[in-house]
């Protein structure tokens, strides 16, 4: 099932991005074979790229065409395409560029696409991805036997794999309209140093860089060890490296949806219709769909923390063995991915240690604490090895967030770090703006409180379209009134001891989940450190007790996920 599994999506892969082959002929009079995306460092004009591309019936035709910084020329198959219906700012639009329909150009089998590109300023290139239209339709085919197989790892119900198939739905729509280039974080960076660049280097040079390499250079190795062998996998069966990149991030996230899915269960079980609304909540958070196609390390990491809770939930019930260590091995692993994971090995430690003391110290509990601690441990020391070897020689000045220095000297990212920055809640500003802007002060990204919360909804990203903006300011409303029936319910709630025991990790990750994020802004007075997406496991102990809670919550998480949808699918 797992070869089938990886079978389906790579065939899926092939039909819709196949892999392209590109030389460039810069205008110094240097030639050689590239990869895509193209990037060169040639001051000059007249730049040219040549890609082969193979194209079969279901291929997409139409194509988003992003240059750095000018394109002045494009033909396909020796045959010239106008572009005097394009926009000149769209032909220097590297941000989005421009979609264009090369159908008539196109003919089935190998074509080659011309490009010719003037560059002014450092950097320049072309991005090429193809939007599929119908084809979508093969993304999402090919995602599913992935998502059966998940649902056997994980025993979800029905209803569950119905809602997570429909998710799948939504997220290939979002896949196919969205460029791997557009609604990223540091992907590719300057001189390539982002989290393209730390594959490409682990790619070609079989090792891993030094921490102050490259921008994302000092994140931990796992989940660029495995993207590498994606890469790897995706020459040899002829798919396109990005778009292979995304599957793998989708694959990632769909871990995620189902393990916490499974804790959704654990935790909801005499509410079968709140674990339903719950898992639609979940699986079309809006935020979770922009991420769960983005290149980089934190889909691996929202992986391995959604099987490390789920692990601990069943060990925590249960005070069986195997999921103890299924816990410890998943929080290595997560940390292994990214070490915002250290929450996770903290509130094991804690749970690990009352256990303990409640059972008095017997042997097999302090035999199981002592397994676990080891497992923990040689997480922790492999996925900080490379920042400490180099922090003891003075190399490098932090060991967990290594590019914090060119975050310092980026001060379009300071905000202000007063007692108001915190309480209250920017309430104007939040319920006015759809979006948040990191380097915008009218979107309120000063307010640590409005900043996480908006970009728990749309992240750090506008989108286009009079339906998205109305779309994303209700989810501000939408989100106020969740939290404020879950402060009411919490006002009145009379918890047993026995149940508050039972139920323990949930409101104990979410409390660390909170502060891990409040001490990385107060420390870091940068408004990229109050993104949402550091601490998006949160949402699991959050949509619990809403879940939890009356008619209203459910309600409210039921439109919040109907209007995602609506949002996602009319991009």
């Amino acid at each position: 099932m797992l070869f089938f599994s990886l079978f389906s999506i790579s065939l899926a892969l092939w039909l819709v991005y196949p892999r392209a082959v590109a030389t460039e002929h810069l205008a110094s009079g240097r030639t050689k074979a590239v990869d895509l995306p193209w990037v060169f460092w040639e001051v000059s004009n007249g730049n040219q790229l040549s890609v082969h591309l193979p194209v079969h019936g279901v291929t997409p035709r139409r194509f988003n065409i992003t240059p750095d910084d000018r394109l002045t020329a494009l033909s396909v198959n020796g045959q010239s395409v106008p572009l005097g219906g394009i926009p000149d700012s769209s032909l220097t639009d590297w941000r989005h560029g421009f979609e264009i329909d090369l159908s008539p150009w196109l003919h089935n089998g190998d074509n080659t696409i011309d490009f010719t590109v003037d560059n002014y300023l450092l950097g320049g290139g072309i991005v090429l991805h193809p939007l599929p239209g119908w084809q979508r339709l093969l993304l999402a085919a090919g995602l599913l036997p992935w998502l059966l197989l998940l649902r056997r790892w994980f025993a979800l119900s029905r209803p569950q794999l119905l809602v997570l198939s429909a998710a799948v739905l939504v997220l290939s729509f979002y896949w196919a309209a969205t460029p791997w280039t557009l609604h990223n974080y540091d992907v590719m960076h300057q001189n390539d140093s982002g989290h393209y660049g730390y594959i490409r280097y682990v790619l070609a040079h079989l090792s891993l860089p030094r921490p102050d390499q490259g921008w994302e250079y000092y994140q931990p190795p796992l989940y660029y060890m495995v993207a590498a062998l994606a890469c790897r996998w995706a020459e040899w069966f002829g798919l396109a490296e990005a778009e292979t990149l995304q599957a793998l991030a989708l694959l990632f996230w769909l871990v995620f949806l189902a393990a916490s899915a499974a804790t959704l269960r654990l935790a909801l079980r005499r509410s079968p219709q709140g674990i339903v609304l719950a898992t639609a909540a979940l699986a079309l958070w809006p935020s979770g769909v922009i991420h769960a196609i983005r290149i980089g390390n934190e889909p691996a990491f929202y992986a391995g923390a959604a099987v490390a809770t789920w692990f601990m939930f069943r060990w925590w019930r249960g005070n069986k063995r195997r999921h103890l260590a299924g816990m410890a091995l998943s929080i290595a692993a997560a940390l292994l991915c990214k070490a915002t994971a250290g929450v996770l090995a903290v509130a094991a430690v804690l749970l690990i240690a009352l256990r303990v003391v409640r059972r008095g110290g017997r042997p097999r509990a302090v035999a199981d604490a002592a397994i676990a601690a080891v497992i923990l441990a040689g997480g922790a020391v492999l996925s900080a090895a490379r920042g400490l070897y180099y922090w003891s020689r003075n190399e490098i000045s932090d060991v967990l967030i290594g590019n914090i220095g060119g975050l310092a000297q980026d001060t379009g990212l300071h905000v202000s770090n007063r007692f108001r920055d915190y309480i209250p809640l920017d309430l104007p500003v939040f319920l006015t703006s759809p979006w948040v802007d990191s380097r915008d002060d009218a979107t309120g990204r000063n307010n640590y409180w409005n900043f996480f919360l908006r970009s728990s909804l749309s992240a750090e990203f506008s989108f286009d379209g009079a339906m998205q903006r109305v779309i994303a300011l209700a989810w501000g409303g939408i989100l106020l009134l969740l939290l404020l029936s879950l402060a009411a319910r919490l006002s009145e709630l009379r918890y047993p001891l026995r149940a508050f025991w039972r139920d323990l990790p949930w409101p104990l990750l979410a409390l660390l989940w909170l502060v891990s994020s409040l001490s990385v802004r107060i420390n870091y007075p940068f408004s990229s450190c109050s993104d949402f997406r550091f601490v998006l496991p949160l949402l699991l102990p959050f949509l619990i007790a809403c879940a939890r809670g009356r008619r209203l919550p459910q309600l409210l998480l039921l439109g919040l996920s109907l209007s995602s949808a609506v949002f996602f699918l009319g991009l």
